[in-house]
């Protein structure tokens, strides 16, 4: 889905990403493709930190499965953002 808004076009991010049912996380197209680049590995990065935790964690026995749970499912929000991201990249379509 696109949104125009101020002569620019806004593409929606994944279903995964937008944590409802409307669409609310968007990508502006013509965005200088280093920015969407940036915007991609910050959520990589983001990713290797939560998986660094996450195996930190796993050997203690506290609350471990309810933790576990809650940075699997971040981890897979932000993977799916960087995925759509780097995606629009590879295609080199127009943002």
């Amino acid at each position: 889905m696109s949104v125009s808004q101020n002569d620019n076009t806004y593409r929606a991010m994944p279903m995964l990403s937008q944590g409802s049912h409307d669409d609310i996380l968007f990508i502006k197209s013509g965005t200088d493709s280093k920015a969407v680049y940036d915007a991609a590995t910050f959520r990589l990065d983001a990713v290797r930190k939560l998986l660094d935790y996450a195996s930190q964690s796993s050997t203690e026995k506290v609350g471990a499965g309810f933790e576990m749970s809650a940075i699997a499912d971040a981890a897979g929000i932000l993977v799916t953002d960087a995925m759509a991201i780097m995606e629009e990249l590879r295609e080199k379509r127009p943002l």
